[in-house]
């Protein structure tokens, strides 16, 4: 791509007996966020680490512009430190001994800049991350979330092309990362950078990036906008990893276009065939918690059901129901009726794998 900022060609990786990335590639255009999303041991911060330069592939190319970050033809590797990338840790790694301030200012010292330019520039970023006035202070007396501020102000003080964040916000409680999550993705569009960010939060990974990548097992599963790896998964792995979800193994007795029928023990609902799925197949129905509706009175395909148990969460109600053998959850506004028989699987919510 002739705007790709970041070009990650056929990047392998192996661990003793174990491949931990097979084939890897991807593009990252200027001023894309990208999300590497996956379960533990899927090769995300595998990935990243090789961007960075911390690991080196076996075999592949990563490129930053026009400039080879390592090519494993022509043995092509450059040193981490020279790559010109903003990096956060999972772990923040301030150095406990030196000031704010002097935190932000480590780069730019490294790299022999005048002692005037260090001092507006590392200003200037204490002022983007929202932290201007408190250069003085030293990491301990800071909350978690102003130190990852800190950490994000070190990587962005010498104006990265590129920036990798790995996991950077799981050190955070609940409600500062749902802050924080927001207040990440207008720096970075602020700020107009790319930025690859690892994650195994998927929310985390809708709200920040632009585009997102799901590895499994050293792949990519799938990649698209959040939009598309929430709404149109292409693979049952894709489509159990996002979100939260009804499992409905079963067979899939008929096929009609991209409209299929799964039959189970006593019950069959119709759903969109997702992929080259034959009839009489074994097969499995995904649909999301929050498109299962729970009703009074019988509609086209829904299966009768009794309501075992509502748990109350705030802003909605998660509730479990026995429809014959499958157990089936819902997520309702409010807690479902006395007389709530039926759950109901929209046709055009539950994909058939």
């Amino acid at each position: 791509m002739s705007d790709a900022s970041l070009v990650v060609s056929d990047v392998h990786k192996r661990l003793g007996e174990n491949d931990i990335l097979k084939g890897v590639s991807f593009d990252l255009r200027k001023g894309e966020v990208v999300a590497l999303l996956g379960p533990s041991g899927s090769g995300k911060t595998t990935l990243l680490r090789a961007i960075a330069g911390l690991d080196h592939p076996d075999q592949g190319r990563i490129a930053l512009g026009n400039r080879v970050l390592y090519d494993s033809a022509t043995g092509a590797a450059v040193a981490p430190e020279k790559r010109g990338l903003g990096l956060v840790f999972q772990s923040y790694a301030l150095w406990p001994h030196k000031s704010v301030f002097e935190n932000v200012a480590y780069p730019l010292r490294l790299r022999k800049i005048a002692a005037a330019d260090i001092r507006t520039r590392a200003l200037k970023a204490l002022r983007e991350i929202g932290l201007e006035g408190m250069g003085d202070r030293y990491p301990h007396q800071l909350s978690g979330g102003q130190q990852q501020r800190v950490a994000l102000a070190r990587a962005i003080v010498y104006d990265p092309e590129l920036l990798l964040l790995d996991e950077p916000l799981s050190n955070l409680d609940a409600k500062l990362r749902e802050e924080a999550r927001v207040w990440l993705r207008e720096l970075i569009e602020r700020l107009q950078i790319s930025a690859v960010c690892v994650t195994h939060d998927q929310v985390e990974a809708l709200a920040i990036a632009d585009r997102v990548l799901l590895l499994d097992r050293g792949r990519i599963e799938q990649e698209g906008t959040p939009e598309e790896m929430y709404g149109e998964p292409a693979t049952l792995f894709s489509a159990e990893f996002m979100g939260s979800n009804n499992r409905l193994p079963g067979n899939l007795a008929e096929v009609s276009g991209e409209t299929g029928r799964l039959t189970g023990e006593g019950w069959e609902l119709w759903g969109r065939v997702r992929g080259p799925l034959r009839a009489g197949a074994a097969a499995t129905g995904v649909i999301r918690l929050e498109r299962t509706e729970v009703r009074d009175t019988p509609a086209d395909n829904c299966l009768p059901a009794k309501l075992e148990t509502s748990v109350y969460l705030g802003e909605r109600w998660d509730s479990v129901f026995q429809a014959g053998p499958l157990r089936i959850r819902a997520w309702t506004p409010a807690p479902p009726a006395e007389t709530a028989r039926y759950v109901r699987f929209p046709r055009d919510a539950l994909w058939i794998f």
